[in-house]
């Protein structure tokens, strides 16, 4: 048995590897270990909005409209990004993953979102924006704004966060 769990346990980090030398190997760039993104990020509901013109949405219908425009909407999600760990955090619910950067210019970051066996991975480009995050979403045509926060107010709004990261001293 404890030859397959030591088996088990390299198997993930070759495939942890695997990811990070394909793309590198495709970019000649090793990954960043401190990064801007690094640390606690809110949505921001404000500044999401006006930067969508919903004259310009033809695909989506008036009521998806509507829910874009609701209090429920934006300006609820945290992200959390500390030491390889992403967590998001919606509804109440902490979602762990895994993330590198693998890029960082000025202006934007590359960045490998991935499971927490690197199995299942996304590549996004994330903008910096007058020290805000902004994520890209229906396809472009809007970028949902983060703003920082501390670490502390995001784990004082939400305990699940304490699962998986730690608190600056």
């Amino acid at each position: 048995m404890f030859p397959f769990i030591i088996l088990g346990v390299g198997l993930v980090f070759a495939l942890i590897g695997v990811v990070i030398y394909n793309h590198v190997s495709k970019n000649q760039e090793l990954p960043l270990e401190d990064s801007f993104l690094d640390g606690a990020w809110k949505s921001n509901r404000e500044l999401t909005l006006l930067g969508l013109d919903f004259d310009e949405l033809h695909d989506v219908s008036e009521e998806g409209k509507e829910l874009l425009k609701s209090e429920n909407f934006f300006g609820r999600m945290v992200q959390v990004f500390q030491n390889g760990v992403s967590v998001v955090v919606f509804e109440g619910e902490c979602i762990f993953g895994n993330f590198v950067v693998l890029t960082e210019e000025d202006g934007y970051l590359d960045v490998l979102f991935a499971d927490n066996d690197f199995v299942n991975g996304e590549e996004k480009r994330l903008y910096i924006v007058d020290g805000r995050i902004e994520l890209p979403f229906m396809d472009g045509k809007g970028r949902e704004v983060f703003s920082r926060i501390t670490v502390a107010e995001a784990v004082a709004e939400h305990e699940c966060l304490l699962a998986g990261i730690t608190l600056p001293e």
